[in-house]
C-alpha cells in the first residue's frame, strides 16, 4: 500500500519501528494499523514463512520470496482503529475510535481469526420446503488452509438482507456490530457450526391474477368490453409491430399486456373474450418463436445466447396514402447477415451485448406461460424453444454447452444484475427491479402451466429473494441504515456495485426512478410495495407527478397509481378512472405494456393488501447465538464431489436427508434437458455461421448503455439469416 503504518504486529505482537529499508520477519499472521485510513488490516499466510517487511512513513511493503506458493488470506478487521486525525468517516464521532463505541469491535476481530483457517473451494445451492417458506442452502466445500493449525469455523460477511432471513437454529453465530460499511449498509460477522448457510425466504401465495373486488367487476367489465372501439378486447399491436419490426422490449411488453387481458377476461368468465385475446397472443407470440419476424432472434456462439437481429428502420413516404401517409421498411440487407445489434451497442436497448435480457425475455416467458395454459398443444410444440429463453437468463445447468448458468442472477446479494458485457468503472448495475422479479415470475407461471416444478420452482426461488433484496437496497428502508445519510432519497434508480444512482437511463425526473421499479403491474408487484414503506413513498412520487405533466404525457402516472393502490384502493381506483386513453397507446413509453382494464383490476384485487409478514419488519431472529456445542471441533465435511470453480448451481450433494422437496442442479438439469432434445443439430448450425455472427465487441471499454424511449424499430428479413433460435420439425 501507499500508506505509511501507525504500528505492525506480527502474531498479535507489535513489533516496534520496522524498517523502512526492509527487514525479514517469520510467522503467520501479520497485521498492521495504516496512517492515512486508520484501518487495521490482517494477513494470513502459512505459517513459519518468512517475508521481508518495508516500512516507511508513506509505504507498507510484504514481500514473498521468490517461488512462494500457498494461501495467503487478507482481512480488514476494523475500519477506525484509533481516532485520531480525524481521517476515517467510518468513526462514530470526531476522532473517536470504533472501540470506544462499539463492545463488539474485539469479538469481529476474533471471528475473522477463528475462519482464518478455513478456506472454501466450491460450493452448491440447494433449495427445499420447510415450514417457514424457501430455504436455500449454500453447501461449502471446507478445507484447512494450513493443516498444521487448528480448525476454525467458517466465517462470512452477512449484509442485511441476509440477517432477516437467517434462522435462530442454534448453527449460526452473528457479531452484533464490529463490521464494516459497503455500499449495502453494515456488514456483520456471521459463524457457522457446519459447513453451510442457510437463508428462509417466507412463502407467499404467487397468483396468475387475483380476485377483484365483486362491486367492481361492472366497471372492469366495461372498460375490458363495453366501451365501443376503445373496449380494451380490442387492443392489438401496430401492424409493423406485429411484424416483428420493433425491438424485443417493447414487443414484449405489448405481448404480455394481451396476456394479462386474456387472464382478466378468463378471471371475469368472459370466455368469448378470453378466447379472441388467446389466439391474438397466440399469433402474435408464435410469430417471434418461428423466426417469421422482422427482427430475428438467433443464437450467438460466442458468448452463448439468444440475441436480436435488430433492423434498420426507414420510413417510405406516401403523401398521396392516408394517415400515416406512409408505411415503415426494414432496410437489412437480406443476401447476408446483416443484425445492426452487432455493430451498435445501443441498439434494442443493447439486446446483443447481453444487456438487461431478463428484462426483454421475461416478458416473452410469461405471455408464454399465459397461452401455454389454456393450450397444451401449443406448450407441447414450443416448449422446446420458450426453454431456450429459460435457459439464457437462468440456466441452472453448468453442463449446458450452449448457455451459461444463471447469467444475470447473484445469489449472495440476493438480485440480479442488468448491465451486459460492458465495462462500467461503477461495476455491474441493475435499473428496474420489477422487470426482474417479472421475469422470474414468467419462469414460475410457465413451469406452473406446463406442469414442470423444477421449472417452476427455479423462477419461484429467484423472485422470492429478488423481491427480498429489493427491499433493502431499491425501496430504501427507514427502519434501519442501508445508505449514508447524505443519500435523501427513499428510491434507488440504478444500484451498481460501487454506487446508486437517484436516475434512470432514460432521464433523471423522480415519476421516473419511482415508475421504473413498478413495471409491469402485476399481481407480485404488491410482494415488492410494503405498505410500510409506501406511506413515505407514495407521496413523493405523487410529488413529483405533480410537478411534470410529463409524468402523464410519458405514461408513469399508471405506476403512481398502482403504487397509492398499496395504501389508498379507492382513491387509485377513482385516479385510474380518471386517466387519459393515452396513456395506455402503443405509443407511450410508460404505458404501451399496460391498459386501464388491468390498471383497474389490479386496484381491486390488490390495493390495501396486507401479508401477514414483511421480513424488513419482522426478521427471522434478531440474536444469532450457538445452542450447539461449539467446543467440539468441528468436522470438516467432504464434500469431494462439488465443482470447485462454480459457486451458482443446483448440484446433487453425495447424500441427502432433504427428501422430495431438495432440488439439485442435476436434477435441475434433467428436467430441462429432457425438454430439448436436437442439441447436436443446433450445434452444426451455429458453428456454420460462427465467423458471420461472432461479435468482436471492440466496444467493450464503453460504459453506453441503450437509452429506453429512443424510439428504435428494430428487424430483420427472416431470409436474413438461418435460424439458430429453437429446433427445426424433424
Amino acid at each position: 500500500t501507499t500508506q505509511g503504518i501507525r504500528t505492525f504486529y506480527l502474531d498479535d505482537s507489535e513489533i516496534s519501528d520496522p524498517p523502512a529499508d526492509g527487514a525479514e520477519y517469520t510467522g503467520h499472521k501479520f497485521s498492521a494499523v495504516l496512517r492515512d485510513s486508520d484501518e487495521h488490516w490482517a494477513a494470513y499466510i502459512p505459517p513459519k514463512t518468512t517475508v521481508t517487511i518495508f516500512a516507511s512513513p508513506s509505504t507498507f511493503i510484504m514481500r514473498f520470496k521468490a517461488g512462494f506458493s500457498g494461501y495467503v488470506r487478507l482481512a480488514l478487521l476494523n475500519n477506525c482503529t484509533t481516532g485520531k486525525d480525524n481521517v476515517s468517516p467510518h468513526c462514530p464521532a470526531t476522532n473517536v475510535p470504533n472501540s470506544e463505541a462499539d463492545p463488539y469491535i474485539d469479538e469481529f476481530a476474533q471471528a475473522i481469526d477463528d475462519g482464518s483457517n478455513v478456506c472454501t473451494e466450491g460450493s452448491v445451492i440447494t433449495i427445499d420446503k420447510v415450514p417457514q417458506g424457501t430455504r436455500t442452502t449454500y453447501h461449502y466445500k471446507d478445507v484447512r488452509c494450513w493443516d498444521s493449525l487448528p480448525d476454525g469455523y467458517l466465517t462470512m460477511i452477512a449484509l442485511p438482507h441476509h440477517l432477516a432471513v437467517t434462522p435462530c437454529n442454534g448453527d449460526y453465530k452473528v457479531v452484533q456490530a464490529g463490521g464494516h460499511r459497503n455500499l449495502r449498509g453494515l456488514g456483520l460477522a456471521v459463524q457457522t457450526a457446519g459447513h453451510k448457510w442457510e437463508l428462509v425466504y417466507p412463502e407467499y401465495d404467487i397468483d396468475w391474477v387475483g380476485e377483484p373486488d365483486k362491486d367492481k367487476i361492472p366497471t372492469i367489465l366495461k372498460f375490458l368490453k363495453g366501451n365501443g372501439e376503445l373496449s380494451d378486447m380490442h387492443y392489438d399491436m401496430r401492424y409493423d409491430m406485429k411484424d416483428g419490426m420493433i425491438d424485443p422490449y417493447n414487443a414484449g411488453k405489448m405481448l404480455a399486456k394481451l396476456g394479462r387481458l386474456t387472464l382478466i377476461a378468463d378471471q371475469l368468465d368472459e370466455p368469448d373474450i378470453r378466447d379472441i385475446l388467446l389466439n391474438r397472443t397466440r399469433v402474435r407470440l408464435s410469430r417471434w418463436l418461428d423466426h417469421t419476424t422482422k427482427n430475428l432472434l438467433i443464437y450467438d456462439s460466442t458468448w452463448g445466447g439468444v440475441i436480436s437481429c435488430g433492423c434498420r428502420y426507414i420510413w417510405i413516404d406516401m403523401k398521396e396514402w392516408p394517415e400515416p401517409h406512409g408505411y415503415p421498411i426494414c432496410a437489412n440487407d437480406e443476401t447476408k447477415l446483416e443484425c445492426p445489434t452487432l455493430a451498435d451497442p445501443n441498439f434494442d436497448f443493447g439486446n446483443a451485448y447481453y444487456n438487461d435480457h431478463h428484462f426483454h425475455y421475461g416478458y416473452f416467458i410469461y405471455t408464454a406461460a399465459v397461452v401455454a395454459r389454456y393450450d397444451p398443444a401449443w406448450a407441447k410444440k414450443y416448449n422446446e424453444k420458450v426453454l431456450m429463453l429459460v435457459r439464457d437468463i437462468a440456466n441452472p445447468s453448468p453442463d449446458d454447452r450452449y448457455f451459461t448458468t444463471f447469467r444475470y442472477f447473484d445469489f449472495f446479494v440476493g438480485h440480479s444484475w442488468a448491465l451486459g458485457i460492458y465495462s462500467d468503472p461503477n461495476g455491474k448495475g441493475q435499473e428496474s427491479t420489477s422487470e426482474a422479479v417479472n421475469a422470474w415470475y414468467g419462469v414460475y407461471l410457465y413451469g406452473q402451466a406446463t406442469k414442470q416444478s423444477l421449472v417452476s420452482t427455479i423462477g419461484e426461488t429467484l423472485l422470492l429473494m429478488e423481491v427480498h433484496s429489493t427491499n433493502y437496497y431499491w425501496h430504501v428502508p427507514q427502519n434501519i441504515e442501508i445508505y449514508p445519510k447524505g443519500y435523501n432519497h427513499l428510491m434507488v434508480g440504478i444500484l451498481h456495485d460501487l454506487i446508486i444512482e437517484f436516475q434512470t437511463y432514460f432521464g433523471a425526473a423522480g415519476f421516473f426512478v419511482h415508475g421504473i421499479q413498478l413495471l409491469p403491474i402485476t399481481p407480485v408487484v404488491h410482494l415488492m410495495f410494503p405498505p410500510y414503506w409506501v406511506q413515505d413513498g407514495y407521496p413523493r412520487f405523487k410529488a413529483y407527478c405533480a410537478a411534470d405533466p410529463f409524468c402523464t404525457d410519458s405514461g408513469f402516472v399508471t405506476f403512481m397509481v398502482a403504487e397509492q393502490a398499496m395504501i389508498d384502493k379507492e382513491g387509485a381506483w377513482t385516479a385510474a378512472l380518471k386517466l387519459p386513453d393515452s396513456v395506455f397507446s402503443n405509443d407511450c413509453a410508460g404505458g404501451n405494456g399496460n391498459s386501464r382494464t388491468n390498471t383497474l383490476y389490479f386496484v381491486s384485487a390488490w390495493g390495501n393488501d396486507k401479508r401477514p409478514h414483511w421480513p424488513m419488519e419482522e426478521p427471522a431472529c434478531t440474536n444469532w447465538d450457538w445452542t450447539v456445542d461449539t467446543q467440539t471441533t468441528p468436522t470438516i465435511k467432504d464434500h469431494s464431489t462439488l465443482s470447485r470453480s462454480r459457486r451458482t448451481g443446483f448440484r446433487k450433494p453425495k447424500s441427502t436427508t432433504i427428501g422430495a422437496w431438495l432440488l439439485t442442479l442435476v436434477l435441475l438439469c434433467g428436467a430441462l434437458y429432457g425438454a430439448y432434445r436436437n442439441r447436436e443439430r443446433l450445434l452444426e448450425e451455429a458453428d456454420a455461421i460462427k465467423q458471420q455472427c461472432r461479435h468482436g465487441y471492440a466496444m467493450l471499454h464503453s460504459r453506453a448503455r441503450a437509452q429506453k424511449g429512443e424510439g428504435q424499430t428494430l428487424p430483420s428479413s427472416p431470409s436474413a439469416a438461418p435460424s439458430l433460435y429453437g429446433t427445426a420439425s424433424p
